[in-house]
């Protein structure tokens, strides 16, 4: 079973068959935490997360959170692609920016380095 269906069981109680660890139980919290209505049953079920074993800490995860038909705030989290402008990057890499600082600078970057890209390329050494 994947997680998104794990967390699907937890909020429809159904039976769920995993084997269960620690790594699940720390993963679980986090994405748990995300539903704000969920928060003070977490609160009370960390106190107990180290002293329990892992199947006992998951049933009192089980117990403790309501029952809903949907899970909310299930997103499936995407890998982020590869910029497609490898001068760009070595633009960054070059200044040391982040993906933050580019987006900030990237209208005087297109005015100034992208309208000659050729001389820039050569300059940077780009291929």
């Amino acid at each position: 079973m994947d997680f998104y269906g794990t967390i699907n069981m937890l909020y429809n109680k159904k039976k769920i068959d995993i084997d269960i660890d620690n790594r699940l139980n720390i993963t679980l919290l986090k994405f748990l935490s995300f539903d704000r209505n969920n928060l003070i049953a977490l609160k009370n079920v960390m106190k107990y997360q180290f002293f329990l074993t892992p199947l006992h800490f998951f049933y009192m995860l089980y117990f403790s959170i309501p029952k809903r038909m949907k899970a909310p705030f299930l997103k499936n989290i995407k890998k982020q692609k590869p910029s497609e402008n490898k001068l760009l990057d070595k633009i960054r890499y070059v200044l040391g920016w982040s993906n933050a600082d580019l987006r900030k600078n990237y209208n005087v970057i297109n005015q100034t380095i992208l309208t000659n890209s050729k001389h820039w390329k050569k300059e940077l050494g780009v291929r």
